[in-house]
Parts: structure tokens; sequence; C-alpha cells
């Protein structure tokens, strides 16, 4: 799983997640990589192969987050 963050709709980094996560748990740990994340980001994408799991393009919020069911 990669998660991608996001920055003026621009790729900003690329962080790799552990193999055999739950959708849930992967977005957990991504929403965790973002608030340690020194530069700001607008946005972020967790995909699991070619399998978006999450995208959020708006402020990293605990509440502001939404799975993709694919």
């Amino acid at each position: 799983m990669r998660c991608y963050f996001l920055r003026g709709g621009q790729l900003a980094g690329v962080n790799m997640l552990p193999r055999g996560l739950s959708d849930q748990d992967a977005v957990a740990r991504a929403e965790t990589q973002s608030l340690k994340r020194k530069s700001p980001i607008h946005g972020l994408e967790v995909w699991d192969r070619a399998r978006l799991i999450l995208r959020r393009l708006a402020p990293i919020g605990p509440s502001r987050w939404t799975i993709v069911q694919s």
C-alpha cells in the first residue's frame, strides 16, 4: 500500500504502508503520517496497488475522511 501526500494538486510525497493492513488500519496510519509531516499538505490518497482506498482533498482532520468502497 502507498500513501500519497498532495499539495496544491501536486504530489508532495509518498510513504509506503506495510502489507496486509485492513483498509481502516491503512487510513489510520496515513492519518498519523500526515500529521507528522513538517510541510503542509492539502490532501492525501491511499492506494492498494490499483485500488483507491481513500482520497481526501481537504484539510486533514479526524472527521473529514471517507473510505472509497470498490
